[in-house]
C-alpha cells in the first residue's frame, strides 16, 4: 500500500495537505484525482527504487574492497559507473 503522506512529503513539500488513514482530505487547490495520485506514487516508488538500488550498490565498497582497489580499480571505477548512472536518472 502506498504510503500517501511520503509522496506529498516527497511531490509537495511546501504545500498544505492533509491525509487521514492514507486517504487525501485536503489539499491546496483541491485534492488530486485518483489518477494523479497514482501517478505521484509511481514516480516516487520509483524513485525509492532506485535509491534503494544505489544504497545496495554503495554498500558494496567494503574496506577490504576499497584496498584492492589500490591494485586494480577496474571493479570500482565499474561501481561508480552504475552509480552515477543510477544518480542521473534520479
Amino acid at each position: 500500500m502506498t504510503n500517501y503522506s511520503a509522496v506529498l512529503t516527497w511531490k509537495h513539500p511546501t504545500t498544505v495537505w492533509s491525509v487521514r488513514d492514507n486517504v487525501v482530505v485536503d489539499f491546496s487547490g483541491g485534492i488530486p484525482d485518483d489518477d494523479t495520485l497514482r501517478s505521484w506514487a509511481n514516480e516516487y516508488e520509483t524513485r525509492l527504487a532506485i535509491i534503494n538500488q544505489i544504497e545496495a550498490l554503495e554498500s558494496t565498497a567494503t574496506p577490504r574492497r576499497i584496498r584492492e582497489m589500490a591494485a586494480d580499480p577496474a571493479w570500482m571505477n565499474a561501481l561508480d559507473a552504475q552509480i552515477a548512472a543510477l544518480r542521473a536518472t534520479l
